[in-house]
């Protein structure tokens, strides 16, 4: 079974942050690991979004809008609207699930 690993990197330009990849790239092969090019994503975040081009293996990485990254909803243009209600759906199915099991019990009353 492999492990999955989830990091982040930020870096200003796009050259340094290929340089980034590639370096993390070299120290996989001396521990004969490899990156999952398929599941590996990158993101700009900033009001004008520009498509990055990263490649791994000859692959260009898919670009995103948004990201799950340790339970919070992470998007491009930094703004907090799609974690709002990310986060509302989340209590409303928890409500919804307290709800159902609350009113399906039996009550004993003696």
């Amino acid at each position: 079974m492999k492990n999955k690993v989830s990091f982040q990197l930020i870096e200003g330009k796009e050259t340094a942050l290929q340089g980034m990849i590639n370096r993390i790239i070299d120290v996989e092969i001396c521990y004969e690991m490899e990156m999952n090019v398929e599941e590996t994503t990158v993101m700009d975040i900033s009001r004008q979004t520009f498509p990055i081009q990263i490649m791994i293996d000859q692959k260009h990485l898919q670009n995103v809008e948004y990201l799950n990254y340790l339970c919070r909803m992470i998007t491009h243009d930094a703004r907090f609207k799609l974690e709002m209600k990310f986060r509302i759906a989340m209590a409303k199915a928890a409500f919804k699930k307290k709800k159902e099991n609350f009113l399906t019990k039996k009550v004993d009353l003696t």
